[in-house]
């Protein structure tokens, strides 16, 4: 049985995701999902020195 991850990509992934890809024996980017402006898929987050910024 193998060990099969699907993510839909994002604009800076979370460090978790990386830990998913290297567990998986098999990985697929879903790169054909609808897509959400106020979504994660184009902008994260970031801290700064003044607190968070958003970018996209």
């Amino acid at each position: 049985v193998a060990i099969v991850a699907i993510h839909q990509p994002e604009y800076l992934p979370w460090l978790g995701f990386f830990k998913k890809m290297m567990s998986s024996e098999l990985f697929v980017f879903l790169d054909d999902a609808q897509f959400r402006k106020k979504g994660w898929q184009n902008r994260n987050r970031i801290r700064t020195k003044n607190g968070t910024a958003l970018l996209s």
